[in-house]
């Protein structure tokens, strides 16, 4: 199930160490002798390829723990530390969620995630640069890893955020045509972009729970420090800021929701309003039809100016009726979102 493995560490001599590989066996001999090292698994199935890398690496922390949270979760288990946070996509008009799970033990940080999470490949491939700048006093491995914890989760934020970008981006496309889309198809676009932006906001809560429990959980495997500490302030306060936008953004759809709506009243009254002019049209020749089926007037010679009043009321009760619409009456326009 492990499709790639992605090693970066930094020896107490200070030489780096990066490569790729398939095997856990390789990547362990590889990172033995490591003052700090960070494992990135790339996986098919994010539950069973959690599991074998669990078993692999003798963590004793079981990966359901984590799973069995809603969309985030933190498990500390002292020599072990477990978080789980959600990673999203936008893909064909959705946001798609897929966990991203990460395992914090003396000197060794573990990523578990799906191909999907390319940004986190991309951050591994220069980690040896970054791992060598971090504190090399043996003293000091909770603030080498820590820092590298909470440069990770400043990444899959970042990440995030772009997502979120991208459906405005939807948004403003939408906005741009709406004069041409059609109502039904506005509607549906409406509708996922909305459900986008409350599924951003669920993913932005629950990762502020996550980072706000790592920061105040007082765990082991995190230093005490403030100023390290602090790299956590700055990623809460960011997905503060994200989720302030977002239900900005999500105020303003729920606005042209409204709108939406009430042009399809619009138009249902405007029927309404057609069909009463058709009847009222059809009310003058009709009442002088119930007149002329009086049986004194059943005349064949009365025929030839019975049907021209007919036809003459018709038309003209038609055409006085739609003069008095067109005057009094604007079709109302759907405003711009």
């Amino acid at each position: 199930m492990i499709k790639a493995i992605h090693c970066a560490g930094v020896t107490p001599s200070g030489s780096r160490i990066r490569l790729s590989t398939q095997k856990l066996e390789e990547a362990i001999s590889h990172i033995e002798e490591c003052r700090m090292a960070w494992l990135d698994f790339i996986v098919r199935d994010i539950s069973l390829g959690a599991e074998e890398v669990v078993k692999g690496l003798k963590i004793d922390l079981d990966p359901s723990m984590l799973f069995s949270e809603y969309l985030s979760g933190y498990e500390d288990k002292g020599d072990t530390l477990g978080l789980m946070v959600p990673v999203v996509r936008f893909e064909e008009k959705r946001v798609i969620t897929t966990p991203l799970l990460i395992y914090v033990k003396q000197n060794l940080l573990v990523t578990i995630h799906d191909e999907y999470s390319d940004h986190l490949l991309r951050l591994s491939q220069y980690a040896d640069a970054f791992l060598k700048k971090l504190p090399m006093i043996d003293e000091e491995w909770a603030e080498r890893q820590t820092l590298l914890l909470a440069r990770i989760l400043d990444e899959v934020n970042e990440h995030n955020f772009k997502v979120l970008g991208s459906i405005v981006e939807r948004s403003e496309f939408m906005e741009m045509r709406l004069g041409t889309l059609p109502l039904r198809e506005l509607s549906s676009d409406m509708f996922e972009i909305r459900r986008s932006i409350v599924t951003f906001l669920n993913i932005a809560w629950s990762t502020h729970g996550a980072v706000h429990s790592l920061r105040y959980g007082d765990a082991e495997m995190v230093s005490d420090r403030e100023e390290i500490l602090a790299k956590f302030n700055l990623i809460i306060t960011d997905l503060e800021r994200q989720i302030s936008l977002a239900e900005q953004i999500l105020e303003m759809l729920s606005a042209s929701v409204g709108v939406i709506q009430a042009d399809v009243t619009n138009k249902m009254t405007t029927m309404l309003l057609w069909l009463t002019i058709i009847g009222t049209a059809v009310l003058v020749p009709n009442t002088l039809a119930t007149i002329y089926g009086i049986p004194f007037l059943m005349d064949e010679k009365h025929l030839i100016w019975m049907v021209s009043s007919l036809l003459l009321a018709t038309v003209l009760s038609t055409f006085l009726v739609y003069l008095y619409v067109k005057r009094w009456w604007r079709k109302p326009r759907l405003r711009s979102l």
